[in-house]
């Protein structure tokens, strides 16, 4: 912990099994604090007037990240048959309220989601942060055998017992910006 030798080792070995050393990991004590931090790194804190869109069948973590963070979970419905977050929901939201700033989608089941670039596309037209909750997916792919870890603004791993990849407790968020890497750091270390 706080950064020593085998936590970054960790770091490293976590980029090269996700095939991507351009990638920043950030190791956090769980996935729950991972999605606080990638929140705090992409967002400015809320004050509980705007809405994260959010599917409605997902962990709790994930909305109470959110309220954490000042603002309001918008739910948004998932697609019958793959049971991930579903985009025409997302539309249908954006559509009629325009208090959604940003997006926490949610990789069901540890799937990648098959839509991933379009959900990216639609986050930035929209120009709000895209955060994927990858907490079941740690070696998992996306379509075209792309394993998970290097799409949205970041995305978020889970390393509890319940988890793929079980080392009892821990997990890593992943990013491709060094800058929001640094400021997830420093929230996991205390402000330092």
């Amino acid at each position: 912990s706080n950064f020593g030798p085998f936590e970054i080792e960790f770091r490293r070995e976590i980029a090269d099994f996700l095939q991507d050393r351009s990638l920043s990991v950030v190791t956090v004590n769980n996935a729950t604090t991972g999605l606080m931090a990638a929140l705090a790194a992409t967002m400015p804190r809320g004050d509980g007037e705007k809405t994260i869109a959010i599917a409605s069948f997902t962990f709790a973590a994930g909305a109470q990240a959110i309220l954490w963070h000042g603002y309001r979970p918008a739910w948004i419905d998932i697609d019958a048959e793959t049971l991930q977050p579903s985009i025409s929901s997302l539309l249908e939201l954006a559509s009629k309220d325009e208090r959604v700033a940003g997006i926490l989608l949610t990789n069901t089941f540890g799937i990648g989601n098959r839509d991933v670039a379009e959900w990216e596309s639609l986050a930035r037209d929209i120009g709000i942060p895209l955060i994927i909750d990858s907490a079941a997916g740690f070696g998992s792919t996306y379509p075209g055998n792309e394993r998970l870890g290097a799409r949205g603004d970041c995305e978020v791993f889970s390393f509890h017992a319940t988890k793929p990849f079980a080392i009892g407790e821990g997990g890593a968020i992943t990013t491709r910006n060094p800058e929001t890497a640094e400021r997830m750091r420093e929230f996991t270390n205390f402000g330092f």
